[in-house]
């Protein structure tokens, strides 16, 4: 039984399984979303946390990472942004930090892979879906040119999905790829 009961970050150096981090990482970005006045999904988010809670909910959280992810960096504040970060460096870091010493990991080598594959997982749905905003906002402005109308680029949504886009760009630019190489080497990707 893992004892962590994580209730701020990091969570992944004090994890001994990958679903202890899982969990304790989804549950603070479930906490931070339904604190944020500013979210639309923390209702939804709050809904769902004691699935996350439960070894049996762990595909439950591994769904909803990625939009807790989206949901904390489009509406959420800085701090939020680095918590997400720091925690994908501790994930992705094998060989140590900057300074050069190692960063602790309790987790033998198969749960951090789970742990690394989730992060590329959410990397890759982040990356997913700003290419397709950018082409559907593509395909709209050439067919609104085509009939002569006019283009809003966020139209009458409530989603500020330019700002959205060039925060998750950011935030991916701020992860390594030396890190995310490193880590695909080391768990055999």
């Amino acid at each position: 039984v893992d004892t962590v009961a994580a209730k701020s970050p990091p969570f992944f150096s004090k994890s001994t399984s990958y679903f202890s981090w899982l969990s304790s990482f989804c549950r603070y970005l479930v906490t931070r979303s339904n604190e944020n006045k500013n979210s639309v999904w923390g209702d939804f988010f709050h809904a769902c946390r004691s699935a996350i809670r439960s070894q049996a909910g762990v595909d439950v959280a591994e769904f909803l990472l990625p939009l807790l992810i989206l949901d904390a960096v489009c509406f959420g504040e800085k701090i939020d942004e680095n918590v997400i970060i720091d925690e994908f460096l501790h994930v992705l870091s094998f060989e140590g930090d900057d300074s050069g010493k190692a960063i602790a990991s309790l987790m033998n080598l198969k749960e951090r892979e789970k742990a690394a594959n989730v992060v590329f997982t959410v990397m890759d749905v982040l990356r997913d879906w700003v290419e397709k905003e950018m082409e559907l906002r593509h395909e709209k402005k050439g067919a609104c040119k085509r009939r002569n109308l006019s283009y809003d680029v966020d139209g009458e949504n409530s989603w500020p999905a330019t700002e959205s886009m060039k925060k998750i760009e950011c935030l991916l630019k701020r992860i390594p790829l030396s890190s995310c190489a490193m880590a695909a080497s080391k768990v055999g990707m």
